[in-house]
């Protein structure tokens, strides 16, 4: 039998680019592996308590392309990595 590897730690440098009226693309570096994908949670409510928008960018992403936001809005992001041992702590960033 194979025990669990440890979690992974967060990931770092979370941040937006190329930000148009509908679109932005994230940004971030990976922790140390092993990783086998992310959880991207976007919302304009920076408690994250309603209009949520979840995303599963795979193990080897370090960007993700975000449309069909709204113009002139705020937006705020939160991105854990994963993988069988469990979840990261999560990287935060906004947009404007």
């Amino acid at each position: 039998a194979t025990t669990l590897p440890n979690p992974p730690a967060a990931p770092t440098n979370l941040s937006a680019s190329a930000i148009t009226q509908t679109s932005l693309t994230l940004s971030w570096t990976a922790p140390a592996g092993p990783i086998t994908g992310y959880t991207l949670e976007y919302s304009t409510d920076n408690t994250f308590a309603s209009g949520v928008t979840t995303l599963t960018p795979g193990g080897a992403a370090t960007t993700q392309a975000i449309t069909g936001l709204t113009a002139n809005t705020t937006y705020f992001f939160r991105l854990k990595a994963n993988n069988t041992g469990g979840t990261s702590a999560e990287a935060t960033a906004q947009a404007t």
